[in-house]
């Protein structure tokens, strides 16, 4: 799925999507996020709110099973495996 398939299915809430895309770019913010976590997450890992992945990114390279998900489905296919 394209990002820009993903910006037309978010245009009931572009605010949200606008905040999202605006913190995909500071990738030592995203990932300084992930570590404060990191520790509490191993085996399965559910991650509520994935949004478009900023820190989905790092559970995914980093954890064993991961399952994401957010109430807009056009944020879910950007992962989808």
């Amino acid at each position: 799925m394209s990002f820009s398939s993903i910006k037309l299915k978010a245009e009931e809430d572009q605010i949200g999507f606008n905040t999202l895309n605006l913190f995909s770019t500071p990738n030592n913010y995203n990932k300084w996020m992930f570590t404060a976590f990191a520790s509490y997450c191993s085996g399965t890992t559910l991650e509520i709110g994935s949004g478009i992945g900023n820190i989905s990114k790092y559970l995914l390279s980093n954890i064993e099973r991961v399952t994401l998900s957010d109430i807009s489905d056009g944020y879910c296919e950007i992962y989808t495996c």
